[in-house]
Formats: C-alpha cells, structure tokens, sequence
C-alpha cells in the first residue's frame, strides 16, 4: 500500500524573499552609520588638542593637574544630580500651568 500523506512542501521562495529583507536592511543600516566619504572606511579617534600649559615649555599636562580637573568636574556633577534630587523629591505637578502674561493667546480649558 502506497502512503496517501502529502510530502511538506518547501518554501524557499519565502525563505529567500525573507533573507532578502533582512539583509537589505542590515545594509541600510550600516551605510547609514558609515561617515558620508566613505561607506566602508574606519572611523579614527582624534584626540582634542592640549590646553596651553606655561608651566611646561613641552605642552604635556601633568597627570596631578588633569586629576584635579577631574575631580572638579565630578563635584559640579555631584551638585547637579543633587539638585536634580532634590527637585524629584519636592514633586512636580505637570497638570498645572502657571497663567501665561498674554490673556488673548491661553488655551481655554474645555469640559
């Protein structure tokens, strides 16, 4: 006796069109990353050029000022997340707007 069970048919039509797809959005998005001269160049670092030292005639920043600087910079963060703290904590009300000076130009509420 023959079996009457269908054989699975397959779909590489599907498969095709859906890698298709796939790579041709993979492809969009790396040539839209790429820098506008070139699509397939590298990236390359530059680093800022150094802040004028006149205590060192060869232009390097000591390692004990760049510190300093650094951690002048995280104490001014420290104040402002701080700060951002503190306003979180008082609450904020975005449902009230304060009266604008211009009458003519206010929203009406409508109920």
């Amino acid at each position: 006796m023959e079996s009457t069970t269908p054989s699975p048919r397959p779909r590489h039509g599907y498969h095709n069109l859906m890698m298709t797809l796939l790579v041709a959005g993979v492809g969009v998005l790396v040539f839209d990353r790429a820098p506008s001269g070139s699509a397939l160049s590298v990236p390359s670092a530059q680093a800022a050029p150094p802040e004028e030292d006149s205590s060192d005639p060869s232009g390097r920043i000591s390692a004990a000022d760049q510190r300093k600087q650094i951690i002048g910079e995280l104490r001014s963060l420290n104040t402002k997340v701080g700060q951002l703290e503190a306003t979180i904590k008082k609450g904020i009300k975005v449902t009230e707007m304060p009266q604008q000076k211009d009458a003519g130009a206010a929203p009406t509420k409508a109920n």
